[in-house]
């Protein structure tokens, strides 16, 4: 099972049908992340895209998050920055991988 980073924060969203499904919470939020992509060498176009779609979904996820928090502001805005951190850090892995794609297609 997939654990979603951001039970740490749901206390902290508006309660809505979306903030109440069950989530858990790694003990180090950042690892998880780093975590999401793993690096292959060479890695062929359709492990690309598997990489892709899971991070694409992960990203979703992360910025429906990020929004909910940002909803509830100025209410628990210390934890606005650690979630925009990690939602940019998807966002880059997610940015980086459609390159490696684009650059292994173009090869071709």
């Amino acid at each position: 099972m997939v654990q979603s980073c951001f039970q740490a924060y749901e206390p902290f969203l508006p309660k809505t049908k979306q903030n109440k499904s069950k989530r858990t919470v790694p003990h180090q939020q950042k690892s998880m992340v780093q975590a999401e992509i793993t690096t292959l060498v060479n890695p062929s176009p359709d492990e690309l895209k598997t990489q892709i779609k899971r991070l694409n979904s992960k990203a979703g996820q992360m910025k429906m998050d990020l929004h909910d928090l940002a909803e509830g502001l100025p209410a628990n805005y210390e934890h606005l920055m650690d979630l925009a951190a990690e939602t940019y850090e998807i966002y880059r892995q997610l940015n980086d991988l459609k390159q490696q794609l684009k650059t292994q297609e173009e090869g071709k």
